[in-house]
């Protein structure tokens, strides 16, 4: 069957890859967040596919496998190996579940410590505090109000 409309994919930061085009089940795709399509006159039909834009990873150890997760908080895909800040977190971690407020802002609080240094980020929680662990460096933050607090040890 030959089709007569132009199919046009854009996402938030430009183009869509050419997969996208055919798959019939892009909202199945781990990185896909929204899509919405709709006709332009006169033949075109366009979709607008918005993506996750990754935040950081968790896992339950830095031997274990990582979980990537997203500015909304959802952990959406897993990840052998990945340069995005690791934040160790005790229990079971699963795809399409939300991570909790705490580690949410802990993850921003990694990524906005990355661009700083070479090596990413890793933090854990000890006891009420988020213990960011870089180099030789031991940043402590609290979690629940990242921005007003910092000591180096």
């Amino acid at each position: 069957m030959i089709s007569l409309f132009l199919n046009l994919c854009v996402t938030q930061f430009g183009p869509c890859p050419a997969e996208y085009l055919t798959d019939k089940y892009l909202h199945r795709r781990p990185e896909v967040y929204s899509i919405s399509t709709h006709y332009q006159f006169p033949l075109t039909l366009k979709k607008n596919v918005i993506l996750r834009v990754p935040l950081g990873t968790i896992a339950t150890s830095s031997a274990s496998p990582r979980f990537i997760v997203d500015t909304y908080g959802q952990v959406y895909s897993q990840s052998a190996n990945s340069a995005l800040p690791l934040l160790l977190v005790p229990g079971a971690i699963q795809i399409s579940k939300p991570v909790t407020s705490e580690q949410l802002n802990s993850l921003k609080a990694l990524s906005l410590l990355a661009p700083l240094f070479f090596d990413s980020p890793t933090g854990e929680f000890r006891e009420t505090d988020l213990v960011v662990h870089v180099k030789n460096y031991e940043i402590l933050l609290d979690p629940k109000n990242p921005d007003n607090s910092a000591s180096i040890a």
